[in-house]
């Protein structure tokens, strides 16, 4: 009698629920398109496992929760710890002039702690990076105290990491006098990490899908600064949710948060305030009910400070009117405008919506009569939406596609809004118009892209990323993103560079 012999091709249903049940127990997501490289990751991580093939490793996954050893071994294979010293220049930049400066000023006036979490610290050189800054940065003279937790989940890198051991290729990010004062080198072409900093860093394996942390556990709380930079690229959306949530919780009141680039679109929480400065965005913890320090000015073409909007749905608090109010005669609309727009570049923004919802509802009776006044109605959209008042915005957005449907602009404030509703789909429509009407909308196109790339559409996103930059080749570096709240092209394109080099780490090496 002839056995029938075993299928040996995984089909790509069942490579997706290999990745469903992985994402479940381990957080480490594969979306349709990266598959083929699961598929490739668990044929590695075979023999390690016990199994002969992938079908019976499916078999014995779906029949049983994942052992603990099973979870160290697929984190082995599946996660990237490629990673160097002061990896991201800009946020160590950051971290270096306004974060660390901020907390020491704060700190100074009671506990004189400074506490940082690296969530996700691979073989040890991001939490190790942050020693040797605080090292050089905090008064230790003064009784100051540094604790630093890292954390990962493979117990392959945390034993690297622990031996603080390093090759010249960690340090192709740091100057040669920073080497040779932190790292002493080895006949065996390693560099050991001088003890007084190695002994800063206290390493844990922690799952952040599963693990004991949050604000119920002292030991992962009160943290000033916690770094997740690159960890939710992995999760499924709810999966990243939860995540952040458990996150916040394990900050201390005013504490920051930081993930990487392309991870910025997926952080959305009520206690968390972007804060953008370096070319980058990071997060601080709020109250939930006022936004955090406001970006560093930006300069136009002849050094001169730029006044920036505050981005949409981030409230400022109104003071009294440095200028005189907006008059509403409607025989000088130019200079009723003008004085808006001066108004709403002070942070007025209660004046100004006021003034301009006044002017605009003697128009509503006959709404084509607002076609021509498409740019208060711009300007009265935003000036709610900074106060906060979504709702009453989004209402005067619809009444603005009502008088015009052609408008890509209104479109765009359309899509933004509802963004920030988290009407993503909706968002999506609204963008799509948007570009139908101006393909050449540069802030639509880098929108739908970060969508796209925030659903794991890596691909699709990464195409509306060129596009992007594509256009924006076609500014002048100084010129401002129409659309985008007087961000700079060239800044724009230093996001973009930055977030198709992260797209490229987290998943063209995986």
């Amino acid at each position: 009698m002839r056995t029938e012999k075993k299928s040996t091709i995984v089909s790509e249903d069942l490579l997706a629920e290999l990745s469903c049940r992985l994402s479940s127990q381990i957080g480490i997501f594969f979306p349709p398109d990266q598959l083929h490289v699961l598929e490739k990751k668990l044929g590695l991580a075979l023999h390690d496992l016990g199994f002969k093939d992938l079908h019976e490793l499916a078999e014995s996954f779906f029949q049983r929760e994942l052992s603990p050893r099973q979870i160290e071994v697929l984190a082995k294979h599946l996660t990237i710890g490629e990673t160097y010293f002061f990896r991201d220049k800009q946020l160590f930049s950051m971290l270096r002039e306004e974060i660390f400066p901020e907390i020491i000023r704060r700190r100074r006036l009671g506990e004189k702690r400074i506490r940082v979490w690296s969530a996700a610290c691979a073989t040890g050189e991001e939490p190790y990076s942050i020693a040797i800054l605080l090292n050089e940065m905090v008064p230790r003279h003064e009784g100051w105290a540094i604790e630093i937790i890292a954390s990962d989940i493979n117990p392959a890198f945390l034993k690297k990491a622990k031996e603080a051991r390093y090759k010249s290729w960690s340090f192709r990010s740091m100057s040669k006098e920073v080497v040779e004062r932190y790292f002493h080198q080895e006949g065996n072409g390693e560099f050991a990490l001088a003890p007084s900093i190695a002994s800063l860093v206290e390493f844990h394996q922690v799952n952040l899908i599963g693990g004991a942390y949050g604000p119920l556990n002292p030991f992962f709380s009160g943290f000033d600064l916690i770094l997740c930079n690159n960890v939710l690229i992995y999760f499924s959306k709810e999966q990243v949710d939860a995540t952040i949530k458990r996150l916040v919780g394990s900050l201390a009141d005013e504490g920051w948060f930081s993930v990487s680039a392309v991870e910025v679109p997926f952080v959305s929480h009520t206690h968390l305030a972007s804060v953008s400065s370096h070319q980058i965005t990071v997060f601080r913890k709020t109250d939930g009910k006022r936004s955090a320090l406001p970006p560093v000015p930006l300069k136009n073409k002849k050094g001169a400070e730029v006044k920036r909007e505050v981005p949409l749905g981030k409230s400022r608090p109104s003071r009294e009117p440095a200028a005189l109010p907006c008059k509403c005669e409607a025989n000088d609309p130019k200079e009723f405008y003008e004085s808006c727009r001066s108004l709403y570049n002070q942070g007025l923004y209660t004046e100004v919506a006021l003034q301009l919802a006044n002017a605009l509802k003697v128009h509503l009776k006959a709404i084509n009569s607002l076609k021509s006044h498409l740019k208060e109605l711009r300007l009265l959209i935003h000036a709610l939406a900074n106060q906060g008042k979504l709702r009453e915005a989004l209402e005067w957005c619809q009444i603005a596609l009502q008088a015009e449907k052609m408008d890509p602009e209104i479109h765009y404030l359309h899509a933004t809004l509802l963004q920030e509703m988290k009407e993503e789909e909706k968002a999506m429509l609204a963008l799509r118009s948007a570009l139908y009407l101006n393909p050449n909308m540069i802030a639509a196109h880098f929108s739908i892209g970060l969508i796209q790339l925030k659903n794991k559409e890596i691909s699709s996103g990464k195409r509306q990323l060129k596009n992007a930059i594509r256009l924006l080749q076609k500014m002048s570096g100084d010129e401002l993103v129409p659309g985008m709240e007087n961000v700079m092209a060239k800044e724009l394109i230093a996001t973009i560079d930055r977030l198709e080099k992260e797209i490229a780490h987290l998943y063209e090496s995986r």
